[in-house]
């Protein structure tokens, strides 16, 4: 009894989350409406498995056989997680491709929290990081993804299966067919249970927020149930899954926060996710939050204020620009920018010292950065280092910075980039070439330009002329 109410709570669930999203605004919906189409028969079901050799997973069989199993066109698909879930026997990228049918059959060799290193090992011992030739590619990839069955899409090559055997069967796994990164597995016991918290997320809007987390790799459950966890898990790991489960949650309740903030002294490691959490929900209650995290974190700070209170940001001004001195990195010094233009202050002067940094990727972020304040010109010896600068990404960060910036003294330095790149790299020319279009020159034509030393002292008279005829002055 207790199977089928799941089932029908699910159908209903179905209905309360399609009055949630009217627009159809949760990342898929558009390709499913939250439409399941008619179940499947049991016969269906019996010539699937004997076809592939397989036995479905006991949470999977009810989904298709209660539920729903798509549409009657090719390319139907039933409501589900991002672009819905494949139907069996029909529907686009279904489980009945030749290739699927010689492999899902095989041992599943992927397991939860493969970190990055052994991922990468595995896919080598296989040859997949060779120039293998289509056959054994295909053959080795089999290997690899064996006893998954594809459920769905999620956009280019990341996938969403359901595991058919092994001490992992009935999990939803998570998983890149371009290899990029180890699969991730769903939190969930079973595809019913992940399926449904997705309804859940629907119905509470927590898949509806402006910046909600990419559903499924995350924590779910009452957040109750997640404050628990993380102030009983016993390793650091399992607790910081709990709360970035309360991260990704659309509302929390005042007793939550306030728990958060009493008990986070306790386990001071979280500091910085406890008072992201916060700080989304309440930046006003965050305030002690971000001002322990200000010293100890400067960039978990920055990215605290960038992500979840930019409209706070003034409150935190002095704070903020006392961090130039403390920057030694480039994602602090990234977020640092981010933050800065939320401020009312002059940001020139405080970008200004990053240009001749000794990291590239500081110089470079800096030039990007100082492209956006109102007033450029009272810093053009900045762009100026830029054009000059030995790194070719520099140069072109330069020259995107100084986008309708029509200074005749800056011709001189953009003949010398020309000179210094015959040849493109790293779309330096083709910057340079938009520059010069709002003169209304090209590189032929500054590059015919006399130099200084064929013209002597009368070098600089002579550019003089040559820019205000540019400019029909």
């Amino acid at each position: 009894m207790n199977d089928l109410q799941q089932t029908r709570r699910i159908l209903d669930k179905l209905s309360r989350a399609r009055a949630a999203d009217p627009k159809l605004e949760v990342f898929g919906a558009n390709a499913h409406g939250y439409v399941v189409g008619a179940p499947a028969c049991a016969q269906a079901v019996s010539d699937f498995e004997s076809r592939l050799a397989i036995t479905l997973p006991e949470a999977y069989r009810r989904f298709a056989l209660e539920v729903g199993n798509g549409g009657d066109e090719e390319d139907a698909v039933a409501a589900g997680p991002f672009y819905g879930i494949h139907g069996i026997g029909h529907g686009a990228g279904s489980p009945q491709g030749e290739w699927l049918a010689k492999v899902v059959a095989r041992p599943c060799i992927l397991s939860p929290g493969m970190a990055q290193p052994a991922w990468e090992e595995l896919v080598a011992s296989l040859g997949l990081d060779d120039e293998l030739d289509g056959d054994a590619y295909d053959e080795a990839l089999g290997t690899l993804f064996g006893g998954v069955l594809p459920l769905g899409t999620q956009g280019c090559s990341i996938h969403h299966g359901l595991v058919v055997n092994g001490p992992h069967a009935g999990r939803v796994v998570n998983f890149d067919m371009d290899l990029g990164a180890p699969p991730f597995f769903a939190f969930e016991s079973d595809f019913l249970a992940w399926y449904e918290r997705w309804l859940d997320e629907v119905i509470a809007g927590d898949l509806l927020q402006k910046t909600p987390s990419w559903f499924g790799y995350t924590r779910g459950g009452p957040e109750a149930e997640l404050l628990a966890g993380w102030r009983d898990s016993e390793d650091m790991q399992t607790a910081h899954e709990h709360l970035a489960g309360l991260l990704f949650k659309k509302r929390l309740s005042a007793e939550t926060l306030d728990l958060l903030i009493q008990t986070w002294p306790n386990a001071p490691e979280h500091l910085s996710l406890v008072c992201q959490i916060v700080c989304k929900q309440d930046p006003t209650k965050a305030k002690p939050l971000l001002a322990e995290l200000v010293r100890q974190e400067p960039l978990a700070f920055l990215q605290c204020l960038h992500w979840y209170a930019r409209e706070h940001a003034t409150q935190w001004q002095v704070e903020v620009l006392a961090l130039v001195g403390r920057i030694t990195d480039l994602k602090t010094f990234q977020f640092f920018t981010y933050v800065l233009e939320a401020l009312p202050v002059d940001r020139g002067p405080h970008l200004a010292p990053f240009i001749r940094h000794e990291e590239a990727g500081m110089r470079r972020q800096a030039l990007y950065a100082l492209g956006k304040v109102p007033d450029r010109r009272p810093h053009l010896q900045c762009f100026i280092a830029g054009l000059a600068d030995e790194n070719a990404l520099v140069v072109h960060a330069a020259l995107q910075a100084l986008k309708d910036l029509k200074d005749r003294s800056l011709l001189p330095h953009y003949r010398r980039v020309a000179e210094r790149f015959p040849e493109e790299r790293d779309y330096v020319l083709a910057n340079l070439d938009h520059r010069l279009k709002e003169f209304g020159t090209t590189r032929a034509a500054l590059l015919r330009v006399p130099t200084e030393e064929s013209h002597g002292n009368g070098f600089v008279s002579w550019v003089r002329q040559h820019v205000a005829q540019l400019m029909g002055r």
